[in-house]
C-alpha cells in the first residue's frame, strides 16, 4: 500500500532524487545529440565524395610509349600488379575507393586493373574527357563544321596542326567566287572562318596526329602532346601540294623553287619566273606573278589549259605571260637558287633549257590522309564518303578536300562541313 501524507495526498519525493533523474536524461540527450551530428556530418562527407570523387584522385604517373610496365608496383599503400607492357598508360590512387587503379592501351586495345572496380570507370571519364565531336582540320570544312557543332549544342573540339586556321585558302591571294564576299583575300576569309568558331565557343588545340584508334562507341586521336576521346570524329584534313619529284626540286626548295605565288611572290619582283601546271591554282599564279614579275613563263604538258575559261582569258591577255605548251620539267638547275629549268617536250622529245631565278610548281594535290590508312576506305589516297560525308567506318565521317567529290571549293568544303554535322547528330541520336 503506497505510503500517503495527512489529506491522503502521495508523500513528495525527496529533491537530491529529482536532481539525479534530470542529470540522467541529459547526459542521454547529449549522447543522442552528439550521434546524432556525427551522422549527419559522415552523410555529408560521403555525399560530397559521391558527387566529386575526382577530387580525391591522386595521379601518379602518366605516359605514352616506351612499354611501361608495372608490377607489384605500390601506389600510396595500394598495391597494383600487371606484367602487360602497355603503348600508353595511366596509374592512379583515390582513397575513397580505396583502390590503386591502372589503365593501358596496348595495340589499341584497354585493359583496366582495379582493386576496387567502380573506381577504374570513374578515374577513366576523369583522365580521358570523351566530347561529342571531334573534328581533325581547321579548313574551311572543319570550321564549318565546328559552327554548325556548337550551334547543335555539342561538345566539340578541332585539333589543328598550324597556328593559323584556315586551310589552303590561307595561300590564296584573291577570293572572287565566294558568294558575298568578293575579292577578300584567302587570309583575311580564313580569319573570317576562324572568328566565327572561336565567337560560339570552339575550343582547339595545336597538335600533330599520329593515328586514330576506333573503339566502336569511342574514337581516340592520338597525337604528339596528348589522347584525345570522343564519341564522333570528322575528319577535315585537307590536302598539299603535289611535287614534281625531279632533280633539284628538293634541294633548292625554298631557294627559288615555290608552292605558292601569294607566299613567296614578292621575293621575285622584277625577275624572271615560272609556273608549272595548267589548272585553276597554276593560272592564279600567272596572273598573280603576272603584277610583279618581269617575265612569267606558264608551262603546261598538254595542249590546252585545265582551268576556269575566265582564267584563262586573264592569262591570255597578259603580255608579260608566255605559255609553254606540250613540256615537262625533268631537273632544276642551280647552287643555293634557282638557276634554270631542263625541259622536254612531250611531243618531239627535244629538250631545252630556260633561265629563270624562280619556280613555282602547281600541278595539283595530294589528300592528307595517310595516318588513316586502314581505318576508313580509300580511292587513289581520298577517303570514301558521299555528300553525308559518313565514312566506311561508322561514326567516322570526312569532309573537304580529303574526300572523294567532283569539285573542290572553298564553298564545297564549307557545305561538306554543315552535312557532316548534321551526319554526326543523326549518328549520336542513333
Amino acid at each position: 500500500m503506497k505510503r500517503t501524507s495527512k489529506g491522503g495526498l502521495p508523500r513528495p519525493q525527496p529533491v537530491e532524487s529529482i536532481e539525479l533523474n534530470n542529470e540522467h536524461t541529459g547526459r542521454r540527450l547529449a549522447l543522442m545529440l552528439l550521434f546524432l551530428a556525427a551522422g549527419v556530418i559522415f552523410l555529408g562527407y560521403a555525399v560530397m565524395q559521391m558527387l566529386t570523387p575526382q577530387s580525391e584522385w591522386i595521379t601518379v604517373e602518366a605516359g605514352t610509349g616506351g612499354g611501361a610496365s608495372f608490377s607489384g608496383m605500390t601506389i600510396a599503400g595500394k598495391t597494383g600488379t600487371t606484367s602487360n607492357n602497355f603503348d600508353r598508360y595511366f596509374v592512379g590512387y583515390t582513397p575513397y575507393y580505396s583502390a590503386a587503379v591502372w589503365i593501358g592501351y596496348k595495340d589499341g586495345n584497354e585493359k583496366i586493373n582495379a582493386s576496387g572496380n567502380p573506381a577504374a570507370k570513374i578515374w577513366k571519364q576523369i583522365m580521358e574527357k570523351i566530347y561529342d565531336l571531334i573534328i581533325i582540320g581547321s579548313g574551311p570544312a572543319g570550321l564549318s563544321a565546328a559552327v554548325y557543332a556548337q550551334r547543335a549544342m555539342l561538345d566539340v573540339l578541332v585539333i589543328e596542326k598550324e597556328m593559323v586556321s584556315g586551310g589552303q585558302v590561307l595561300n590564296t591571294y584573291e577570293v572572287d567566287n565566294y558568294l558575298g564576299l568578293s575579292g577578300i583575300s584567302g587570309f583575311d576569309l580564313g580569319m573570317k572562318f576562324h572568328e566565327h568558331a572561336e565567337k560560339l565557343g570552339t575550343v582547339f588545340v595545336s597538335d600533330h596526329v599520329l593515328r586514330v584508334e576506333d573503339d566502336k562507341n569511342e574514337k581516340r586521336v592520338v597525337c604528339e602532346n596528348d589522347i584525345y576521346t570522343a564519341r564522333a570524329l570528322l575528319i577535315a584534313t585537307g590536302a598539299h601540294h603535289r611535287k614534281l619529284g625531279v632533280p633539284g626540286e628538293e634541294a633548292l626548295g625554298g631557294m627559288g623553287v615555290s608552292y605558292c605565288a601569294t607566299c613567296d611572290g614578292a621575293f621575285f619582283r622584277n625577275k624572271v619566273t615560272a609556273v608549272v601546271g595548267g589548272g585553276d591554282v597554276a593560272l592564279e599564279d600567272a596572273i598573280f606573278l603576272s603584277r610583279l614579275c618581269q617575265k612569267v613563263y606558264l608551262i603546261h604538258r598538254r595542249d590546252a589549259l585545265r582551268g576556269a575559261k575566265s582564267l584563262q582569258e586573264s592569262v591570255f591577255k597578259q603580255e608579260n605571260i608566255e605559255i609553254i605548251w606540250d613540256t615537262v620539267i625533268t631537273g632544276i638547275q642551280g647552287e643555293n637558287q634557282v638557276k634554270a629549268l631542263n625541259l622536254q617536250n612531250k611531243k618531239s622529245g627535244q629538250e631545252s633549257l630556260l633561265e629563270v631565278q624562280g619556280v613555282f610548281i602547281a600541278v595539283g594535290i595530294t589528300p592528307n590522309s595517310q595516318m588513316f590508312e586502314g581505318l576508313v576506305d580509300m580511292e587513289q589516297g581520298y577517303i570514301v564518303a558521299g555528300e553525308d560525308c559518313q565514312t566506311s567506318a561508322v561514326g567516322i565521317f570526312a569532309a573537304g578536300d580529303v574526300r572523294t567529290k567532283p569539285l573542290r571549293q572553298i564553298v564545297t568544303a564549307v557545305a561538306d562541313g554543315a552535312n557532316a554535322v548534321t551526319s554526326v547528330e543523326r549518328y549520336l541520336i542513333n
